[in-house]
C-alpha cells in the first residue's frame, strides 16, 4: 500500500516539473517574439506605413514663374530637373487666397476681342460692297465697335427689342383697362365687368414692372455696365474650403479699406537680412540741410579761474 502511494507521488512530481518547463519555454518564446515585433521598422520615413502622416503632399509645388500649362513631356527626365528661370528670389508663404489669378486663361479676353473684330471686319467689308465708304470711315467704325466687346453690342440690340415689346404691352394693358372701365360704366351691377377691371389693373401693374426692368437693362447696356459676367464680383463670399475672404479693396470702390492691403506685385525676391556693421554714421534724419554755421562763442576758450 505504502509502495503504491510513493510511486504515485513520484509520478506527480515528474508531471509537475514537465509542465513547469514547458510553460517557461512558451513564455520565453512569447517574450522574444514580442521583442522582435516591437522594434521600430528601420528606414521607413513619415510618408510610408501605418503611422504615416496623412495629407503629406508628394507634389513638388507649382513653380512660380511658370506660365500656362507645360504639356506632357515624353521620355524620362534624368537627374534633377533644372531650376525654372523666371522664379525670382524666395516667395514667402502667402496666407489666404490669391485673388483674380486666372491660371492659364491669359488670352481669353484677347481672343474674344480678336474674334469680335474679325466678324466686324466681315460686316464692314459687306457694307463697303454696298456703298463706297472711305477707308478712314471704315477704320473709325471698326475701332468704335471693337472697343466694346461684340457680345455687348449684341446685348444692347436685344435689350432695345425687349424695351420695344414691353412698351407695347404697357400700352395694350392701358387700353384694356380703359375698355373695361367703359364697360363697367355702362353696366355697374355686372359682376363680370367688375372682375375684368380688377384683372386689367393687375395686368397693367405687371406690364409696367417689366417695362421698368427692361429700361434698367437698356440703361446699363448704353452705359456699358456689366459688359461681361466678371465685373463687380466682390471675391468669394464666405470661407469655402478654408480659403480666406478678400483682402483689401478693389480700386475705384468707395469706402474704407478693410484688412491688410494685398502684397504689392512687383517686389521681386527676398530682401535679405543685412549682416555686419554699416560703416560710417547713418545719414542725418531729415531736417536741416547745408553747412552748419559756426557757433557764436568762437575764439579761445577761457577757463573759469
Amino acid at each position: 500500500m505504502n509502495k503504491s502511494l510513493l510511486v504515485y507521488l513520484i509520478m506527480m512530481v515528474v508531471v509537475l516539473l514537465m509542465v513547469e518547463t514547458a510553460f517557461a519555454e512558451s513564455t520565453s518564446t512569447l517574450a522574444s517574439t514580442l521583442a522582435a515585433t516591437s522594434k521600430p521598422s528601420a528606414g521607413k520615413g513619415k510618408h510610408h506605413g501605418k503611422h504615416a502622416k496623412k495629407h503629406v503632399s508628394h507634389k513638388k509645388g507649382k513653380k512660380h514663374g511658370k506660365k500656362g500649362k507645360k504639356h506632357h513631356k515624353k521620355g524620362k527626365k534624368s537627374g534633377k530637373k533644372a531650376k525654372k528661370h523666371t522664379k525670382k528670389g524666395k516667395k514667402h508663404h502667402k496666407k489666404g487666397r490669391k485673388h483674380n489669378k486666372r491660371h492659364g486663361k491669359k488670352h481669353t479676353r484677347k481672343n474674344a476681342r480678336k474674334s469680335a473684330r474679325k466678324s466686324l471686319l466681315h460686316k464692314i467689308k459687306k457694307a463697303n460692297r454696298r456703298y463706297r465708304a472711305s477707308k478712314r470711315h471704315l477704320k473709325n467704325l471698326l475701332h468704335k465697335l471693337s472697343r466694346k466687346s461684340y457680345k455687348r453690342v449684341k446685348k444692347c440690340r436685344r435689350s432695345r427689342k425687349l424695351l420695344k415689346k414691353t412698351r407695347k404691352s404697357v400700352r395694350r394693358a392701358a387700353r384694356r383697362l380703359k375698355k373695361a372701365k367703359k364697360a363697367l360704366k355702362k353696366n355697374k351691377k355686372s359682376k363680370k365687368a367688375k372682375t375684368s377691371v380688377v384683372k386689367a389693373k393687375k395686368a397693367l401693374k405687371k406690364a409696367k414692372k417689366t417695362h421698368k426692368f427692361a429700361k434698367k437693362i437698356n440703361r446699363k447696356c448704353r452705359r456699358g455696365k456689366k459688359g461681361g459676367k466678371r465685373h463687380g464680383k466682390k471675391g468669394r463670399k464666405g470661407k469655402k474650403g478654408g480659403m480666406k475672404g478678400r483682402k483689401g479693396k478693389k480700386s475705384g470702390k468707395k469706402g474704407k479699406k478693410s484688412g491688410k492691403k494685398g502684397k504689392k506685385h512687383h517686389k521681386k525676391g527676398k530682401k535679405h537680412h543685412k549682416k555686419g556693421k554699416k560703416s560710417g554714421k547713418k545719414g542725418k534724419k531729415g531736417g536741416k540741410k547745408g553747412k552748419k554755421t559756426e557757433k557764436e562763442t568762437s575764439g579761445p576758450v577761457v577757463s573759469p579761474q
